[in-house]
């Protein structure tokens, strides 16, 4: 306890000694800042205080001096000393009197009705208002619920409620979504509770981030609310944006991918606004500042598209990497080029390389490794075939990788078996077609811009990622020495032209070797050529 609330808590009991007041004198001289602390100290010591006797200070106090008659001052001391929520601090020692007793009561009866009024008001600003409705989107694994002290395993579509601990344990994945179409996502190992909404936070949906990581695309908000979520560091208030912060024991992160979110400091005063592009460190020995992102890996990258071409019929391989992969749209009256960069495709175009794609399959093949990448918005979060968004491929049996959306036509069950992102890769220990696949949880896909990364390692492990969040991992033992040298790149459908994809691109990458998490994390920071976005140095 700070010796500032302990020489509060002793005045407040009248157990405080001379010299302990001179020292709390001292504290409160010339600071501001400790003053305003001591006041709210008061005023939360009253209120629980008042509360736990089960008093309404404000409207008892208001009454009292309805039917007081300020003239006999004295004659309200019984009735003023047998409400203790109002006289909460009984004297220990009578001291002696240095005012008159009518004034030292008109003090006291000022005092009381300016506490009861300020302690009415604290309360007013506490009282529960309508929850924002949120459920559980997405459970997978083993997450868990505490609600009322009960802990029980949850699954998606629950109901959430003000209270509710979300407990998202290693290898596992959940997110909230309210009814606004706002979706926060929450990685593994993270630990989020849902607090009260009060009219004092001024917040239409209000977490607490305890440990871990998430990332969240908030719509845009009510005037005057927002989203607020709070660590052990820092606060943050959205508005409308898209982000991801991590908290531990030692500090908070925030980056902004879309848009802009304020940061205040929980144990400073410091408040910034952090702009895409941008993210902030808060640390228990540091200044919230803003700062760059870091830039996009580089190391191992053969081709990259950014889709900022504005018109024609080819998207070039801006990777530099020689030689140049350059894809053609076969049918330009099916897509649309995107204002501030990105093209729209739909079910009758796509866009491919015009031969082999050989330095992909070369440097892969020597590496054991590989990573598909893309910044994309699908059309709907339903597709299925798999709808192929990037796909190294001959048709809809052969392949050496595929990055899609949505489950494969003949096994398709339900509706929820499409809102998936797949991976498939060929290794010398798979089919052809790069079977068995992994695939995200389902609702997993929405009708929304998504960061999506598919990684294979020489170790054979191969991992999914969706907005720098693990969404499946699993072995995929063998390697590449199976891969056909004649498969061109095609995105947006199969070659043969029966496994449509529709949506929009804005940034698709393909790397000869596996990006770790921490690098995957670092390009989603980075953002995409739609935003402002950070380019590396090749390595």
């Amino acid at each position: 306890m700070k010796r500032l609330e302990e020489l509060t808590l002793k005045w407040l009991d009248d157990v405080i000694s001379h010299e302990e007041r001179a020292e709390l004198e001292a504290l409160l001289d010339g600071d501001p800042a400790a003053r305003q602390t001591h006041a709210d100290f008061c005023a939360v010591e009253a209120a629980l205080r008042s509360r736990v006797k089960g008093f309404d200070v404000a409207q008892a106090a208001m009454l009292k001096v309805q039917e007081t008659d300020f003239d006999h001052t004295p004659a309200f001391e019984d009735d003023l000393l047998d409400s203790p929520p109002i006289n909460w601090c009984e004297s220990k020692s009578p001291r002696p009197p240095t005012r008159s007793r009518s004034s030292m009561w008109r003090m006291v009866l000022a005092a009381s009705v300016l506490l009861a009024v300020g302690i009415g008001g604290f309360f007013y600003l506490q009282q529960p208002i309508e929850v924002a409705d949120a459920h559980l989107g997405l459970a997978k694994n083993e997450v868990s619920i505490t609600r009322n002290g009960v802990t029980a395993v949850a699954a998606a579509g629950l109901d959430l409620q003000a209270g509710d601990v979300v407990n998202v344990p290693e290898h596992a994945v959940a997110a909230i979504h309210y009814d606004d179409g706002t979706r926060i996502t929450l990685g593994p190992q993270t630990q989020v509770s849902l607090l009260e909404l009060t009219r004092l936070n001024a917040a239409s949906k209000y977490l607490e981030l305890q440990r871990g990581t998430l990332t969240a695309h908030v719509k845009k908000q009510t005037p005057g609310k927002s989203l607020q979520i709070t660590t052990p560091f820092a606060k943050f208030q959205v508005l409308g944006t898209r982000f991801t912060l991590q908290a531990d024991a030692e500090m908070a992160r925030l980056d902004v991918i879309e848009g802009q979110v304020r940061a205040s400091g929980m144990k400073n005063s410091t408040v910034i606004d952090v702009e895409q592009g941008q993210y902030a460190v808060a640390e228990t020995q540091s200044t919230l500042a803003a700062k760059p992102v870091e830039p996009r890996i580089s190391k191992g990258l053969i081709t990259l598209y950014r889709f900022d071409e504005g018109e024609g019929d080819v998207v070039h391989d801006v990777s530099q990497v020689a030689p140049p992969l350059d894809l053609h749209l076969d049918n330009i009256d099916g897509a649309d080029w995107l204002p501030g960069g990105g093209l729209r495709i739909g079910d009758s175009a796509m866009l491919s390389s015009t031969k082999p794609a050989k330095k992909i399959i070369d440097a892969c093949r020597k590496s054991g490794e590989m990573t598909v990448e893309a910044w994309l918005k699908p059309t709907t979060a339903s597709q299925s075939g798999p709808a192929r968004i990037v796909t190294l491929s001959n048709n809809t049996s052969n392949r050496n990788f595929t990055l899609g959306h949505g489950g494969d036509d003949e096994l398709v069950s339900h509706a929820n078996d499409r809102s998936v992102f797949i991976g498939r890769v060929r290794t010398s220990k798979t089919t052809t077609n790069g079977i068995p696949e992994l695939t995200s949880a389902d609702n997993s896909v929405a009708a929304d811009l998504a960061h999506v990364v598919y990684t294979r390692s020489a170790d054979g492990k191969h991992h999914l990622y969706i907005d720098g969040i693990e969404r499946a991992s699993g072995d995929r033992p063998g390697d590449f020495s199976t891969w056909d040298k004649n498969y061109r790149l095609t995105l947006g459908n199969e070659l043969t032209r029966d496994r449509p994809w529709q949506g929009e691109y804005f940034l698709v990458a393909v790397y000869s070797r596996a990006l770790s998490p921490d690098e995957t994390k670092q390009n989603f920071r980075a953002g995409h050529p739609a935003a402002p976005i950070q380019v590396g140095v090749r390595k």
